[in-house]
């Protein structure tokens, strides 16, 4: 996810929010054992929660707590607390991978086929920034 944040360097606020969520929503779709595993060890608590929270939660939520604040000086994703941006970002951006089996029973759907990560991206970027013009297409194969 730095990688894709690095190559937005210098954009503006909403595109670097926006490429940021883009990397964890498409990470969520490849690897979503991880989601499983953060909200296991979530519910636990304990010494192997800590260390996967200061290890790996904690630089993505310091990373998102600054975009937030840019976002926010910038009049966007107003009346979001820092908390309530992360994990409403962890569940639109990763549940629908991590629920793969459910999704597919309910919808008929494959939640990772390219185009149904695609239109989570969309979905998670308006959910947290707002619509934007370009997320205004639908794709017609999602209905």
């Amino acid at each position: 996810m730095a990688a894709n944040l690095g190559a937005v360097h210098g954009a503006d606020v909403r595109t670097r929010a926006g490429a940021h969520i883009r990397s964890f929503v498409e990470f969520s779709a490849r690897r979503p054992e991880l989601s499983r595993l953060m909200l296991q060890e979530g519910k636990v608590g304990g010494e192997r929660m800590a260390w996967v929270v200061d290890r790996y939660a904690r630089p993505h939520y310091e990373i998102l707590l600054g975009l937030l604040r840019e976002l926010q000086d910038e009049g966007i994703a107003l009346g979001f607390e820092p908390e309530q941006f992360y994990f409403l970002l962890i569940g639109a951006g990763a549940t629908i991978f991590a629920a793969a089996p459910e999704c597919r029973r309910l919808s008929g759907k494959d939640p990772s086929s390219p185009a149904m990560v695609e239109a989570q991206v969309r979905v998670v970027v308006d959910l947290l920034l707002g619509r934007s013009t370009e997320s205004g297409r639908r794709d017609p194969e999602m209905g």
